[in-house]
């Protein structure tokens, strides 16, 4: 999400506060913990948090996503995931990212019978998928500007909502200073933006 959400948004809030200065740090869980320096954390989940003030950003939703190429093979059926190389994301221990396995018993699919390729990030697997080598379990917010440019297709129908979404809380004692408040604005109405028009860059 940082990756491929926030940072090609980023110039929005510099627009704004020109003299503002963003450090953008991504810890190895979705949940990241307040800690010195941090005024603001982006987070994964089904509720808010409360430990600070809070606003939704967007709903998540799943989908599998590969090379046009490899997508067309599929012609829109679920099933044939079975029957196909999925790519897989290993993912904290903490963390509550539904993976292929919740995805398929959602759809009432059996458990895929191909061998399965396996990375510790999404950055790595979006390259795999876009090199060809399989079917990952795409996401909107990694994934919907890589399908506005037809770069990965998304399965037809293959929709999921998980019932999960993205929210960015403001560390209580800092929430009213300028910066972070300015900064939690932005990035709601972003979201917003991204709920609305799909993967706009506000």
């Amino acid at each position: 999400m940082a990756t491929y959400w926030l940072m090609p948004r980023l110039s929005g809030f510099y627009a704004r506060f020109p003299d503002a200065m963003v450090s953008v740090q991504t810890p190895p869980s979705d949940m990241p913990a307040f800690s010195a320096g941090i005024d603001i954390a982006l987070r994964y989940g089904p509720r808010p948090w409360d430990d600070g003030e809070t606003v939704k950003l967007f709903d998540e939703r799943a989908f599998p996503v590969g090379r046009p190429d490899r997508i067309a093979t599929l012609e829109g059926a679920l099933g044939t995931l079975r029957s196909v190389p999925l790519i897989h994301v290993t993912t904290p221990k903490a963390s509550h990212w539904p993976e292929w396995r919740d995805y398929l018993e959602a759809k009432g699919i059996g458990a895929a019978d191909r061998q399965r390729q396996t990375f510790d990030n999404y950055v790595q697997a979006t390259q795999a998928a876009l090199d060809g080598y399989g079917i990952m379990l795409g996401w909107r917010s990694i994934h919907e500007a890589m399908l506005a440019e037809s770069r990965l297709a998304a399965l037809p129908n293959g929709d999921h909502d998980f019932g999960t979404s993205y929210w960015a809380t403001a560390v209580r004692n800092r929430s009213q200073n300028m910066l972070v408040s300015g900064f939690l604005d932005w990035v709601s109405q972003a979201g917003e933006d991204f709920d609305r028009n799909g993967n706009a860059v506000a």
